[in-house]
């Protein structure tokens, strides 16, 4: 007759922790969302590698100081400033080797905004071309987010002194859908839109007086 081995300590520990495991998720549910939630931000704040030779060749818009996709806006009496972007600029070059938007690209991008007088500011934000369906923006220091960059407007605004400077930073991403729905549209968009251009309007809402 063949003898029965004997399960070692590591083998019921292993048992344990399996069972541990199972307790632990049917008693916390996570609902799809939520999990949608998780995701997001473990994607998003993945560190990034920058290639700095890689990114002065591609960042194409002036506007951008260094290599770091930084726009600064300069508000006075003028009443508004002005800046047109395109988002590949902003891309985090190693998720995507076409140069182009596909899905499972994020960057991000920083708004630096100074005044010369003190005011009241707004910055708004102006669609030059159609953006893919299921990209998504988000404020880092809020963490307000939305598929539409007008969504992050409410945080964007502020009183600043004479001299004095304000710094924002917009992170984005394109995630890779799972939902049958969403993955078709990302493929319409992928063949359709290689890029998306918007405008910076850095708005004057008021002159403050000493």
């Amino acid at each position: 007759m063949k003898k029965n081995k004997k399960k070692t300590p590591i083998s019921y520990l292993v048992i344990l922790l399996g069972i541990m495991l199972i307790g632990l998720i049917a008693i916390i549910p996570i609902s799809t969302n939520q999990l949608e939630e998780i995701w997001f931000y473990t994607w998003l704040n993945e560190p990034v590698k920058d290639n700095k030779q890689d990114k002065k060749k591609n960042n194409k818009n002036d506007n951008a100081i260094n290599d770091t996709s930084i726009y600064l806006m300069n508000l006075s009496d003028k009443k508004t400033d002005s800046q047109k972007i395109h988002l590949l600029d902003t891309l985090s070059l190693q998720t995507n080797i076409n140069e182009k938007l596909a899905p499972g690209v994020k960057g991000k991008f920083t708004i630096k905004v100074k005044a010369k007088e003190q005011l009241n500011y707004q910055l708004k934000f102006i669609s030059l071309t159609n953006k893919p369906q299921n990209l998504m923006f988000l404020e880092s220091k809020t963490e307000k987010k939305g598929y539409e960059l007008q969504e992050l407007e409410p945080v964007l605004a502020g009183n600043l002194k004479k001299g004095e400077s304000k710094v924002y930073t917009i992170q984005w991403i394109w995630e890779y859908e799972t939902n049958k729905e969403n993955d078709k549209q990302d493929t319409k968009d992928g063949k359709e839109l290689k890029n998306y251009q918007f405008e910076i309007k850095a708005i004057v809402k008021e002159i403050i007086k000493e």
